[in-house]
């Protein structure tokens, strides 16, 4: 009887050691930031393509994202800035800083018009005085 219940146990913690190791998640960190001035880049979004999984760049442009281990291509962009893809495979906490390129999608020329309707007024405007309700 001692037996069965000794190898009902060792099953249970292999089954339980299996599981924790199969759900083992890595981190993939860094600072994203602007390639000719160096500045943080605050807000930018960072997302592992193929998956839900997102992040956002903090006030100082540190990101971090939770991936399981194996082949990602992580995307970052941001406003303004040309989109940069980085494919790797990962199997410890990484550290991965990214400087994003402006986007130079400039506009030749942009002209702003208006014009007014002038309108001839034939009859005075009536104006009805308020009556205050008592």
């Amino acid at each position: 009887m001692k037996f069965f219940h000794l190898f009902y146990l060792t099953l249970l913690l292999c089954a339980v050691q299996t599981t924790v190791y199969s759900q083992r998640k890595v981190t993939v960190s860094g600072y994203l930031k602007d390639a000719v001035s160096g500045e943080s880049l605050a807000g930018a979004l960072v997302s592992s393509e193929g998956t839900s999984i997102k992040a956002s760049g903090n006030s100082y442009g540190f990101y971090s994202l939770s991936l399981q281990p194996g082949k990602h291509t992580v995307a970052y962009s941001y406003i303004g800035y040309q989109r940069q893809q980085i494919s790797f495979t990962l199997s410890r906490d990484t550290t991965i800083n990214i400087n994003l390129v402006p986007a130079s999608n400039v506009m030749n020329e942009v002209v702003v018009s208006a014009s007014t309707r002038k309108d001839n007024v034939t009859r005075p405007i009536n104006v009805t005085p308020l009556v205050w309700l008592q």
